[in-house]
């Protein structure tokens, strides 16, 4: 629900309605949980090697989900149109930029409010 706004971008929306379905109220749901699920995937696969309470851990749940945003905005924005030699409308980039950013914010809200949980959950005292 939280990616609902990057429907905005004209491009995003002609790239969902194209694949794999042909339909945007399918491929998007799909294409998101896609997108999600790789990004937790690669969390946790470096994550549960740390030690508990290591302070590298935040570094890394910033760092995935910058490298997710970034790498998802040059796919969309960058690499798509040059290889279907496609014209991006007007301010594309710049609103699949302001995505990526909603994104990262997305996910840092839900890693402050799952870090808070198992805060409370857990905490010895």
């Amino acid at each position: 629900m939280g990616w609902a706004p990057l429907l905005l971008s004209e491009r995003l929306r002609d790239l969902c309605s194209r694949w794999p379905t042909g339909r945007v109220g399918l491929n998007y749901p799909f294409l998101v949980a896609v997108v999600v699920c790789t990004h937790t995937a690669g969390f946790l696969a470096v994550g549960v090697r740390l030690p508990a309470g290591s302070p590298t851990l935040p570094a890394w749940a910033f760092g995935s989900t910058l490298l997710v945003a970034v790498g998802g905005w040059l796919a969309v924005a960058v690499v798509l149109p040059a290889v279907r030699d496609v014209r991006l409308p007007d301010g594309s980039r710049l609103l699949l930029a302001g995505g990526a950013a909603w994104y990262g914010v997305l996910v840092a809200v839900a890693f402050a409010v799952l870090s808070l949980a198992l805060f409370v959950l857990f905490f010895p005292g």
